[in-house]
């Protein structure tokens, strides 16, 4: 047996092993969840998964779940580009006490939504700049380069 046999068995083990000790309502999201390595296309999911988009918000605010879960429920987000998933993480990012949680919430906003980045995002990672946990703090900073520029328009003469 090789080591890389070995290592799948023991992970295999740990989240069988996690998923009986802690019971969720979905099982079929779990799988998504746990997975390791492995990222699902938008069309996979809403292939696999009835109303995955509002499964994968009410994973990320599941504090039944551990923290690896919520973190890859946040960043699964990403495939969801619009005003549901938005408001979901800017709330998120209001709420999380958890600065892992937090540090995922506001690189997955300005990842998704930069582009056409708004006030909100901008105050929400202002805010994260100041937070009092560094890595909150570092991931801002990150997520800044997400961000176009604010354009003006120009004035007609």
């Amino acid at each position: 047996m090789n080591l890389k046999s070995i290592a799948v068995f023991f992970v295999v083990l740990f989240v069988g092993m996690g998923s009986a000790v802690a019971h969720h309502h979905d099982g079929e999201i779990d799988e998504v969840l746990k997975a390791i390595d492995v990222v699902p296309t938008r069309a996979q999911l809403d292939h696999n998964l009835k109303n995955a988009q509002e499964r994968i918000i009410h994973a990320m605010n599941d504090t039944k779940r551990n923290e690896y879960e919520r973190q890859r429920a946040i960043t699964l987000l990403s495939l969801y580009p619009n005003q549901k998933t938005k408001d979901a993480l800017l709330e998120g990012f209001r709420t999380f006490e958890n600065p892992q949680l937090k540090k995922y919430t506001i690189y997955t906003l300005a990842r998704t939504f930069g582009e056409a980045s708004d006030d909100s995002i901008r105050q929400a990672i202002a805010q994260a700049k100041n937070d009092e946990s560094l890595d909150v703090r570092k991931f801002a900073k990150l997520a800044e380069k997400y961000l176009q520029p604010k354009t003006t328009e120009p004035s007609v003469k």
